[in-house]
This record gives C-alpha cells, sequence and structure tokens, in this order.
C-alpha cells in the first residue's frame, strides 16, 4: 500500500514539468483525488478487519 503511493510520488516529481499552469494543478488535482479514493477504499476494506478485533 505505502509502496504505491511512494510510486505514485516518484511518478508525479520526475513526470515532465507541463507546459501551463492550469494542466500542473489538473494533473495535482487528479492525483490528489485519485490518492484520496485510493485512501478512502483502504480505510472501508481496514475496517471490518478492525472491528473484528
Amino acid at each position: 500500500m505505502l509502496g504505491m503511493y511512494l510510486t505514485t510520488a516518484f511518478n508525479f516529481l520526475t513526470a515532465p514539468t507541463p507546459k501551463t499552469m492550469t494542466e500542473g494543478m489538473t494533473g495535482i488535482w487528479t492525483g490528489l483525488s485519485s490518492a484520496l479514493w485510493k485512501v478512502k477504499e483502504g480505510i472501508t476494506n481496514i475496517l471490518p478487519e478492525i472491528m473484528v478485533f
């Protein structure tokens, strides 16, 4: 799980710089929303397991 985030961050940092500020912001927001969605999914998947304990 953590490796996926690190890979995403690394890819984001090493990606070619966008031509315009708008492209950059779009890329950042797309990355953020997908990361937040993955966090939400992860929490949703983990919660039932925690509740068992």
